[in-house]
């Protein structure tokens, strides 16, 4: 396999989009209210393991919800957080303050994000690395600014068991790639990090929510990564 920057880790002959269409020029070309309406549904079970590591962690702690989209989910970790921040797109700014009054908020350009001088415990970046045309820049963020001991989940597609082993590109417009299981395991080692814990999860709401899989019985369709940096 070859592991250069060109294809993250990507099974030679996948083939990419060319363009990221969720980051929005205005308000409201990607967030729309319908989007907003169902935004508690996706990546639930995420947040659930992200709850859990706040709790094994003892709470009073500095969390970060990077890519954070409509965050109704963060408001979950709260309860742990003596500081929580969100990072996402500057379109996303009015929506959050107008919705979620007092939670802060950072502009952040995943692809070419700054240093802050802020360094959290936990970092969560739910469903965000595959919507990137270059997810590098975007976890290099989360390695280099997740404190001594802390922890970063993160969560993807699982392109085989979503659109089959065969799958050579998205069926999402969304989504600019997408990784199998042992493809991102592959990536999230070699940019730093070290995996702690590799789950399959139900990529919409609780299993008995997920409808019929496209490919069989299939209702584990989102892997998760707990990850810390490598010593």
């Amino acid at each position: 396999m070859n592991t250069t920057t060109e294809n993250y880790c990507i099974k030679d002959g996948y083939r990419a989009r060319s363009a990221a269409l969720t980051v929005e020029s205005d308000p409201g070309t990607y967030w729309t209210p319908e989007r907003i309406d169902v935004a508690s549904l996706y990546q639930a079970a995420v947040y659930d393991i992200a709850v859990d590591c706040a709790e094994r962690m003892g709470g009073s702690l500095r969390i970060a919800d990077v890519g954070c989209g409509y965050p109704v989910k963060t408001l979950r970790l709260q309860p742990f957080a003596r500081r929580l921040t969100c990072f996402d797109q500057p379109t996303m700014r009015e929506v959050i303050a107008r919705d979620f009054e007092g939670l802060e908020f950072c502009a952040i350009d995943l692809e070419a994000p700054p240093r802050v001088e802020a360094r959290f415990d936990l970092i969560v970046c739910a469903d965000v690395l595959e919507h990137l045309l270059d997810p590098d820049p975007c976890l290099e963020f989360l390695r280099d600014h997740v404190s001594a001991g802390g922890i970063v989940v993160l969560s993807t597609p699982e392109r085989d068991l979503v659109r089959g082993v065969d799958c050579m590109s998205s069926e999402k417009p969304d989504h600019v790639r997408e990784w199998n299981g042992a493809e991102f395991r592959a990536y999230v080692t070699s940019r730093g990090l070290r995996v702690v814990d590799h789950l399959l999860l139900p990529p919409r709401g609780t299993v008995a929510d997920v409808g019929p899989a496209v490919h069989g019985a299939e209702r584990n369709g989102c892997q998760c990564v707990v990850a810390t940096v490598k010593p």
